[in-house]
């Protein structure tokens, strides 16, 4: 499967769902159960876009790329499952995810915002074919809005981003993160 059948077939499944919520979705709601309804319906509809990004080839910062390759841990190959795996091989005293954040760089409030108000499958594709995920520091992160980030925000915190060097979605999924273990 390609990187654009994924993201089709993603498109297909979100564009059902947020057709349907559109049609369904209380308009005005009066009654906390009705916000609640809303509210709940449209967390369902934001697990999608957040975890979807599980399957989107990361970039690396520099900076987290450096950290990574000095400890034998190749960050382009690395998935979210295995994030804490490798910050423990980095460093034996990480409790959980302490050097490393799995990010949108899109951030995913903008995403979802965009894929919510679409009228189209082939508009949540093209949004969906935009997302990026980067592996960036924890510093970094603290240095990013959480949302309504504007394009050059990495840019303007001096955050260079390198691309995923894996060309074929399915080379990319099958590829060691832990590039001193012995297969």
């Amino acid at each position: 499967m390609t990187y654009e059948e994924l993201m089709a077939k993603t498109a297909q499944i979100y564009w059902s769902a947020v057709s349907k919520y559109q049609e369904v979705k209380i308009k005005n709601p009066e009654s906390e159960i009705e916000k609640r309804f809303n509210a709940e319906i449209e967390n369902g509809l934001k697990w999608i876009i957040k975890h979807i990004g599980k399957l989107v080839p990361p970039g690396a910062s520099e900076k987290a790329n450096e950290i990574a390759t000095a400890h034998g841990v190749n960050l382009f190959a690395l998935k979210w499952d295995n994030q804490i795996q490798a910050e423990q091989k980095i460093d034996k005293n990480a409790d959980g995810r302490t050097i490393f954040h799995h990010e949108h760089k899109n951030d995913l409030k903008t995403l979802y915002k965009n894929i919510i108000m679409a009228t189209s499958e082939k508009e949540i594709f093209n949004i969906l074919m935009k997302q990026e995920i980067v592996w960036i520091t924890k510093e970094e992160d603290k240095k990013l809005k959480r949302d309504s980030r504007i394009e050059d925000e990495y840019k303007k915190n001096n955050i260079k981003v390198i691309p995923n060097p894996y060309n074929d979605l399915n080379d990319w999924y099958i590829a060691k993160w832990n590039i001193n273990k012995k297969n």
